[in-house]
């Protein structure tokens, strides 16, 4: 049955309708895996009374009904018009027994897309006897909100007492963030009085959110008075000081962002990159002085490391240019900004005032790789030259950088210098290695490189592993072929 099931759901994934039910009545026995497959392949097919009969057939059978096909079911009907084979079907599931599963339901309906499935899928849960909790109803009404329809919003906020449900706090924060995405500043403050009013503890969301709208509301005032009070409430966070940092040099309130900042340093709060920049940006025009003070307190907070892997978005990565031409801050900070940007001509500014025994390894490391993939061989020689001590991130960097610049006799004598320094040759350097030499012909330095590469048990060690990912994103059959001779040439 297992084996025959897994063919079941096969033909079932390739949309082959016939086919899957062809295999289901050859089939000498069914489970309830088997009857779940061909019901939701028919319903994938918009053949609805197909799948009610096999519905039936299996209500027959004494299976138990399975929570999951009946959220499979009203999940597949919720991208489909209604119709009377979809009610057909809808009838046959049984009304009761679903209380233990209402996490597996609600967790389908925040997963769909698309406001109108939701509402199609809400619909259908309620047709089958299943009572909506306030988890299902704040779903749909944090919906409603992400799209600015604020009346079915407000809709679903009062549906939750008509179910006997008391609207909790995420109930209050989600209709507070529709009327603010809205421009509804009044409505968002009217509400804030009514949380008030029923004794509905504020948190750091709700303060947020009642700040965005009072920068919405062009009132400088409030935003400081709601940040005073979220202060009181909740306590200080990053969070609170940078949306009211934000709104308030939106507004153009320099003296109450001054004041924020001055709040923002005396708590030991650190605002995130982006905040810091925007309100920079915000002084640029008419306090320029400031501006770079503050990009300087940016670079600083947040030094940025080529390793992050984050990619930075326009105004970071002018925020950065800015650092390196305009403010006095330490070469090594300059030089983290250059890395950041992969910028090895601006590096290499840096580094003609840098004390390089002063750097760590590994920010000599940093130096290396920026300089290697800017395809600089004398410059990546010269400066592992002035490392005063190498790790095996360096001796790899140097090792692929003679091998890219075709200087294999160099590449040989790396590589026989971390071998004398005992520093180990990974498996990860030698599937570089691999990938380089497949892509050039074959000669006497190549080979002096190979032979120096240390035998590993490839069988036992994630070598092997490594080795075979890269061979298939190596470029054309040639090279490829060329890639696996190496291998096999290594011991592999």
């Amino acid at each position: 049955v297992v084996t025959n099931n897994t063919v079941l759901q096969v033909l079932e994934l390739s949309k082959d309708p016939r086919s899957t039910e062809a295999h289901f009545a050859a089939m000498p026995e069914h489970d309830i895996v088997s009857f779940a497959t061909v019901v939701k392949a028919m319903i994938r097919a918009d053949r609805l009374d197909r799948a009610a009969d096999y519905f039936q057939r299996m209500l027959t059978t004494n299976l138990n009904v399975d929570p999951q096909l009946v959220v499979s079911i009203l999940r597949l009907l919720s991208a489909r018009p209604h119709s009377d084979a979809a009610q057909r079907l809808l009838d046959l599931i049984p009304r009761s027994g679903f209380s233990n599963d209402l996490k597996l339901i609600n967790d389908t309906l925040a997963r769909l897309d698309g406001l109108e499935a939701k509402e199609l899928y809400f619909v259908l849960m309620r047709s089958i006897g299943i009572a909506p909790d306030p988890v299902a109803i704040n779903t749909l009404c944090n919906a409603c909100a992400k799209v600015g329809d604020v009346s079915r919003a407000e809709h679903y906020f009062d549906m939750l007492r008509v179910f006997g449900h008391t609207p909790d706090l995420i109930s209050y924060n989600i209709l507070l963030a529709a009327y603010d995405r809205a421009g509804l500043s009044d409505r968002c403050f009217e509400l804030s009085d009514w949380i008030n009013s029923n004794n509905v503890e504020p948190d750091e969301a709700t303060f947020v959110t009642l700040i965005k709208a009072a920068a919405g509301a062009r009132q400088p005032g409030r935003v400081r008075e709601l940040l005073d009070e979220a202060v009181a409430r909740v306590g200080p966070s990053p969070p609170l000081f940078g949306v009211a940092a934000s709104a308030l040099s939106r507004l153009g309130a320099f003296e109450a962002m001054r004041s924020c900042l001055a709040d923002t340093q005396r708590l030991g709060l650190t605002f995130r990159r982006s905040v810091v920049l925007s309100v920079a940006g915000a002084f640029e025009p008419s306090h320029p002085a400031e501006a770079v003070q503050l990009r300087q307190i940016a670079c600083l907070q947040h030094p940025y490391k080529p390793e992050d892997n984050r990619p930075l978005n326009p105004t970071e990565l002018e925020a950065i240019v800015r650092i390196v031409d305009q403010i006095e801050v330490s070469s090594e900070q300059k030089l983290k900004a250059a890395l950041a940007l992969n910028d090895a001509a601006a590096a290499k500014d840096v580094l003609r005032t840098v004390d390089i025994s002063r750097l760590s390894v590994a920010a000599n490391t940093n130096v290396l790789k920026v300089l290697e993939l800017s395809g600089d061989f004398e410059s990546t020689e010269a400066h592992f030259a002035a490392m005063p001590e190498h790790d095996v991130i360096s001796f790899a960097t140097i090792v692929k950088a003679s091998i890219r610049a075709d200087r294999l006799d160099r590449a040989a004598e790396y590589l026989e210098r971390m071998r004398a320094s005992n520093i180990h040759v990974s498996a990860e350097l030698v599937t570089s290695i691999l990938g380089l030499l497949s892509s050039r012909p074959h000669s006497d330095a190549a080979q002096r490189l190979l032979d120096l590469i240390p035998p590993f048990n490839f069988t036992e060690d994630t070598g092997i592993r490594r080795l075979n990912d890269e061979l298939p994103h190596i470029d054309g059959l040639e090279a490829k072929e060329r890639y696996f001779m190496l291998m096999q040439s290594i011991g592999v």
